[in-house]
Formats: structure tokens, C-alpha cells, sequence
């Protein structure tokens, strides 16, 4: 049974750089990005997980060290669909708004219906199945490799937040959260003084 989990969003790419949304566009890490991976102090687990994008196979590869061979790929794990706003920026979503029914978050818009794409509602559904599936391995500490939103959502199955409360927790790239699972109950705890920073002046959307 899993009793330490880790999970980390995947490094820079040029998406994250120029303010794009990528959701399930293939795109591979930034130059930038695989220096910034590769300086990660190495995580010991039994175990890792990665989203099946280009983007967070390599971070997984970068900050374990591990051959691609030996890392668990899981779909379930995949970024967010964003349907008809991928690979948009700022200025050509806007032309969307009128379509679009949003939730304001401190300082930020999240899309809750983008055309042709997911809800958060169905990225939790994902989540969840995710969680189950992760209970299925044979290890005791588990590294997941993934994307802002799917962990966002991924972190609201795993300490029961609401929707607000799990987008308020903006993920950073490279940034890392801890958790513990209580051997009784069940239940999983957050580790604040093991998660990592990230990427220290990045620009959230």
C-alpha cells in the first residue's frame, strides 16, 4: 500500500513561456525547461507515474534519472482538455468569452466550460479514477508527474476541497507536493515542509 506520494507539474516548455494554452497538445519541454528539470534533486521513490505528453515524460526522466522504459504511463493523468483554446494565447481567447461561463478565483478567470473541452467536474471524475488505480501498485512511495490542472483537481480527491479551494493552489512548473497516507483510515495529509518551490519567477496564467 502507498503510504508517500509526491507529485510534481512537468517543467517549462515555450507554451508556458509565451502564455498558450497546451491541455492535451504534445509538446515537448524548452530547452529552458530541460536545464531547469535536470538540476532537481533526485526524489527516491519505489515508483513513478507520468501523464503520457511529451512534456512531463521527459521532467520524469530529467529529475529521476530513470530509463522512459521503467516509468508507469497513465492516460488518466493527462492534462486538462481544452478543446477549441489549444494552443491560443491571451488575445485570440478573448474572442471566446462570450461563450465561455467562468469562475474567479483570487486574481484569476478559470474556464468552466471551454468548447470542446473538459469541465473541472470531469477532470475530478479522472482524478478519482486515478487515485483507485495508484492504490492498485506494489509500492510504498509513488512520484506522479503531471499538469496544473489535472493535479489541482488530483489534490481536491486527495484532501476533499472544493473547486475553489483546489484552484486557489497554484501549482508552479517543477513545483512539488507531499503527502502521507494514514494506514487506518485511509486518508490522505498534506506535507507542507516537503513540497518544492519550483520554478521561482514563473508568471501564472
Amino acid at each position: 500500500m502507498i503510504g508517500s506520494l509526491t507529485t510534481m507539474r512537468h517543467s517549462l516548455t515555450a507554451h508556458n513561456l509565451a502564455q498558450v494554452i497546451s491541455g492535451r497538445l504534445d509538446e515537448p519541454l524548452s530547452e529552458t525547461g530541460r536545464s531547469l528539470a535536470a538540476n532537481v534533486p533526485n526524489i527516491p521513490v519505489d515508483t513513478v507515474v507520468s501523464s503520457p505528453s511529451r512534456r512531463a515524460m521527459e521532467t520524469a526522466v530529467l529529475v529521476t534519472g530513470r530509463q522512459p522504459a521503467t516509468i508507469r504511463v497513465s492516460p488518466l493523468c493527462c492534462e486538462r482538455s481544452y478543446g477549441e483554446l489549444e494552443g491560443l494565447d491571451r488575445h485570440q481567447i478573448a474572442k471566446y468569452r462570450s461563450r465561455i461561463h467562468y469562475l474567479r478565483v483570487g486574481d484569476i478567470e478559470h474556464s468552466l466550460d471551454p468548447p470542446g473541452g473538459e469541465t473541472f467536474d470531469q477532470v475530478r471524475y479522472r482524478a478519482e479514477q486515478f487515485a483507485s488505480s495508484l492504490c492498485e501498485l506494489d509500492a510504498e512511495s509513488v512520484l506522479v508527474v503531471s499538469h496544473e490542472v489535472f493535479l489541482q483537481q488530483f489534490h481536491r480527491v486527495l484532501l476533499n476541497l472544493d473547486l475553489a479551494a483546489s484552484l486557489a493552489r497554484q501549482i508552479r512548473p517543477l513545483q512539488s507536493h507531499c503527502f502521507t497516507r494514514d494506514p487506518g483510515s485511509g486518508q490522505w495529509s498534506a506535507r507542507e515542509d516537503a513540497a518544492q518551490p519550483g520554478v521561482a519567477d514563473w508568471i501564472p496564467w
